[in-house]
């Protein structure tokens, strides 16, 4: 992941470092997760005006597509497109993250559901 987000970043520092200063608002979208691949949408900086938050309600097909309707646009024009990124572990390791990862998911799933109960009616 960090190979890819630090592309476009100047040369010399190192990659792990550009990729986490350069990328600073990361979507982990489950509508992207597909087929036993991981990915998430990364851009360099969060927006929540109303054009970032429409784009985000499209369809899967298109809602990381670059767009003009952010506010931000004049400013950075480009520079704060989301980018999809495929997170792969590294090799030996890979199944024990996914070990790794389907306990978490279990117990993140079982807060929720605890969670759900104990909230308010409204």
């Amino acid at each position: 992941m960090t190979d890819d987000l630090a592309k476009d970043a100047p040369a010399g520092a190192d990659s792990r470092v550009k990729a986490t200063l350069g990328h600073n608002n990361y979507r982990a979208d489950p509508e992207l997760q597909r087929d036993g691949h991981y990915t998430i949408a990364v851009r360099r900086l969060a927006c929540a005006c109303d054009g970032c938050r429409q784009a985000l309600e499209r369809p899967i097909a298109t809602r990381y597509d670059a767009h003009n309707d952010c506010v931000r646009f004049t400013s950075f024009g480009r520079l704060n497109d989301w980018k999809l990124v495929a997170l792969r572990a590294k090799a030996g390791e890979s199944a024990a993250l996914v070990e790794e990862d389907a306990e978490l998911q279990l117990q993140v799933e079982e807060i929720c559901i605890g969670e759900a109960r104990m909230l308010p009616a409204t």
